[in-house]
């Protein structure tokens, strides 16, 4: 728990630093988290995915290793995320190393399709998350496989249970699009009623919202009602400048390298995966300091675009109100401390 405790004030101590960086000195943010993919491989076919490829090259479990003691140097937390991170027979390895490189908090993101055949990797994780747009035949359609909906609700239901003995938060992400308006609160009802955590994330083209979402009332209907419940400290792990922003669609100032992304082969670029001016390999470099000099290069990254993909906005919105980060981070803080 002590070193737990220390590699929060290392991560809440980047904050501060990126929030003094970004406000005062005009300079680039340095990560703070990053998702890697540890395989773009994928048994299902979610409409609106853009990262699933199954002719990816994937690393092997040493260098896999090495990329993780790398990323370690000068991150303090990471999300591994695929494609479908347990389609890898080794995930179980990777993740043990990520908690000997004590990384915290881990995150692991699956579609839970293949959780029975790999119960080890809750050893390893402080968070277990997972997709769900609704609790129909409908979520079938979106994700592409007949029946999958079912047996990810069972998942939920049987391993939300094992969150306290396991010590792990299980986080359900909902991703809004013209196709669930109706079910977005449905889902949210299911997740706070399984003692889960909920996570709220757009459909988006290139980081643009789906058109259909603009000026659609019942996308606002359906927002202002999750604004009402994060009001009323239902766990909803979004900010509530977030969940407005996304709502109006109100434009912001992006810093997408906080939490960059790391493709299955080692590459990672610079500033996003959407307005990319340089890559570089971690692999080629003998320390992430290097990586971080290759690609900022002294040159001071300002984006004019609102990107609406959570995984940029998100962080992004919270550099820019510090005094939101803090009441955000000490409600995650706790929450982690009644799982432990």
């Amino acid at each position: 728990m002590i070193e737990h405790r220390n590699v929060f004030l290392s991560l809440f101590k980047k904050y501060i630093q990126n929030v003094l960086r970004v406000n005062f000195l005009k300079r680039n943010v340095t990560p703070i988290s990053c998702a890697l993919y540890v395989t773009r491989k994928c048994n299902f076919k979610c409409s609106y995915c853009i990262v699933r490829d199954n002719r990816e090259y994937n690393l092997s479990l040493n260098e896999t290793k090495r990329l993780l003691g790398l990323i370690r140097e000068e991150i303090p937390s990471i999300t591994i995320t695929g494609g479908e991170p347990l389609l890898r027979r080794d995930i179980v390895e990777i993740l043990r190393e990520a908690e000997r490189l004590r990384f915290y908090p881990i995150s692991l993101f699956t579609n839970l399709s293949l959780i029975d055949r790999k119960l080890d990797v809750l050893n390893y994780i402080n968070m277990l998350s997972t997709s769900l747009d609704s609790l129909n035949s409908k979520n079938d359609t979106i994700i592409g496989v007949k029946g999958a909906t079912e047996l990810i609700i069972r998942n939920i239901k049987k391993y939300s249970k094992l969150q306290k003995q396991k010590k792990f938060i299980m986080n359900i992400n909902c991703v809004i699009s013209k196709d669930n308006f109706d079910d977005v609160l449905d889902v949210a009802r299911f997740a706070f009623a399984n003692d889960c955590l909920l996570s709220i994330g757009i459909v988006v083209n290139n980081g643009i919202p789906q058109k259909e979402l603009i000026n659609n009332e019942k996308y606002i209907k359906v927002m202002d009602e999750l604004i009402k419940l994060k009001k009323k400290r239902y766990p909803i792990s979004n900010s509530l400048k977030y969940l407005k922003t996304i709502r109006d669609f109100k434009s912001f100032r992006c810093h997408p390298f906080l939490i960059p992304r790391i493709l299955s082969n080692g590459l990672i670029g610079y500033p996003c995966n959407l307005q990319i001016q340089k890559t570089t390999n971690i692999l080629d470099h003998e320390s992430f300091k290097d990586v971080l000099a290759e690609l900022e290069n002294n040159h001071y990254f300002e984006c004019s675009k609102s990107c609406y993909l959570g995984c940029y906005a998100m962080p992004s919105i919270l550099i820019e109100s510090p005094m939101v980060m803090i009441k955000e981070f000490m409600a995650f803080t706790a929450k982690i401390r009644s799982k432990t």
